[in-house]
């Protein structure tokens, strides 16, 4: 029997097509504002990058610490580049939080999702601030800190102590996009590898790859002819990377099922926190140290995430853990 079309029906099937279309049209914006704020802040960032990388090279100092830049460059020249670049950041970083603040619609009126009470923003912080207190989660926080870590090694170290001083700074776009391509290829082949191999054995063999890396940069000294090893050393910093960022969600993402906005926030403020802190000691230390520091908080990731590891297995199956 055929259910008949009512003028209702109809007019309540064509009032939601018009919200989905409304809804579309607010994503396709948001994606494009962001899209440019991103632009905006990652333009402003390379430039300072390429500066660093320049001033590097000329005078030579390889691996050693950039500090130089902010106190002792010698020409007045380069002097106002420096201030000139320094304004650039500046105006880009206002203009983008301007796009963000007066483009991005806040405002999303959903019928479907209006009879919902809105949750306290008081209570999703407590949400957030109550993760800290299980155990499992505290031991995989510096593996997620790693996660930042390891992008701020990649785009602010590589590309300034051994690109810039070895290839020159014309060639750090062209590293930039073996890292990126390297990490968009591994991202969908090892999520379908994980099926077969499980999380747990991805992100330690992933941690055994990036001390072996680590190892290598400590003992490697990059020259002109380094083009080919540098191109593979930041390809296997984005296969980690791309490892841990998918596999370490995707764990989360099981532990906490009821919790995941909570978690995944935290999981993001960790990594944000690991990138920070690489940034702000970067000019301070020479590439050695920062390695050594890098590979301490790799060490310290490693044994929590196996802790947390042994921890869920014991709990899980109690009677094949006895001695």
């Amino acid at each position: 029997m055929e259910s008949k079309t009512t003028p209702r029906t109809k007019l309540l099937s064509e009032e939601e097509t018009v919200g989905q279309r409304t809804t579309t049209k607010r994503i396709w914006k948001n994606l494009l504002v962001i899209s440019v704020v991103f632009l905006l802040n990652f333009g402003a960032f390379r430039s300072l990058q390429s500066l660093q990388s320049t001033l590097n090279s000329e005078a030579g100092l390889g691996v050693v610490s950039l500090s130089f830049v902010s106190t002792g460059v010698p020409d007045h020249k380069q002097q106002e580049i420096v201030y000139t670049l320094f304004g650039v950041f500046l105006a880009c970083n206002i203009l983008a939080a301007l796009t963000a603040g007066l483009c991005l619609d806040k405002d999303v009126k959903n019928s479907e999702l209006s009879s919902d009470e809105p949750t306290p923003v008081s209570q999703l912080l407590l949400r957030t601030v109550r993760v800290f207190k299980d155990v499992d989660y505290v031991l995989m926080v510096p593996m997620l800190v790693i996660i930042g870590m390891s992008e701020a090694i990649v785009t602010g170290e590589i590309t300034k102590s051994y690109v810039g001083c070895a290839l020159g700074v014309q060639m750090v776009g062209y590293v930039m996009m073996c890292y990126c391509a390297a990490s968009s290829v591994v991202s969908p082949l090892f999520g379908h590898l994980s099926k077969y191999e499980g999380a747990r054995i991805l992100i330690l063999v992933a941690a055994a790859a990036n001390a072996v890396l680590l190892i290598y940069m400590l003992l490697w000294q990059p020259d002109e002819d380094s083009l080919a090893t540098i191109l593979s050393v930041s390809g296997g910093w984005a296969v980690v990377r791309a490892v841990w960022r998918i596999q370490l969600l995707t764990v989360l993402g099981v532990m906490y099922p009821s919790n995941q906005e909570a978690v995944f926030a935290n999981a993001e403020m960790a990594g944000s926190i690991g990138s920070m802190l690489a940034f702000a000691y970067s000019s301070a230390l020479c590439m050695d140290v920062k390695l050594y520091i890098y590979m301490a908080v790799l060490a310290l990731g490693t044994v929590g995430y196996g802790a947390m590891e042994c921890k869920t297995r014991y709990k899980n199956n109690p009677e094949t853990n006895t001695f």
